[in-house]
């Protein structure tokens, strides 16, 4: 099994925190640390559509092929990603399930 190099590494670890943080400044806002301003809200709103873009765009790439795979990553689909894309939806505490059962 071959490894990735040092430099790889760290830019896949820079990417990685790069999502981290800029998911860490939406739930930061959302869940109203610091000062609100007054566009708080309407950021708010935009920021829920900027995530739900991302999760239909990460779902749209991993969507299942004729041959029944992943059309993305080639794993028998529902491949990993899109299963932990429904099990964090279908979380029983999360608000999606409040959502959908409301």
């Amino acid at each position: 099994m071959p490894t990735i190099s040092p430099a790889h590494a760290r830019a896949f670890w820079l990417l990685r925190n790069e999502i981290y943080a800029q998911l860490d400044e939406a739930e930061f806002l959302a869940m109203g640390f610091g000062e609100w301003g007054i566009s708080d809200p309407e950021a708010i709103g935009k920021l829920i559509c900027d995530l739900v873009t991302v999760i239909r765009i990460v779902v749209g790439k991993h969507s299942e092929d004729a041959e029944g795979r992943c059309g993305f990553c080639n794993s028998s689909w529902p491949c990993p990603s899109v299963g932990s894309i429904h099990d964090a939806m279908r979380d029983p505490e999360s608000e999606f399930v409040k959502l959908v059962e409301s």
